[in-house]
């Protein structure tokens, strides 16, 4: 949802892994599949992202590109699901 003023697109990412992982070399590679959308103010729309692993996180403007308030509220953790998915 944009709680902003501005129409603005942004990129919203399904991702795995940890991106930059400087204090644990064993961590897990970081993987990403990512949408582009636009909203404008008070938008809001839901977003399928296709990706061939299983993510662990969305994250809006996961390259840090829009001045953003709150931005920790822009990365929700998922649950895993109860059982694997086809892959299509």
């Amino acid at each position: 949802r944009n709680v902003g003023t501005g129409t603005m697109p942004v990129e919203v990412a399904a991702v795995r892994g940890r991106r930059f992982p400087h204090d644990d070399p064993k961590a897990e590679p970081w993987r990403d599949a990512r949408v582009r959308v636009t909203l404008g103010p008070g938008e809001e729309m839901p977003v399928a992202i296709e990706c061939p692993f299983a993510p662990e996180k969305l994250v809006v403007d996961p390259d840090v590109t829009v001045l953003m308030i709150k931005r920790q509220k822009a990365e929700v953790t998922l649950k895993p699901a109860p059982e694997a998915l086809a892959a299509r």
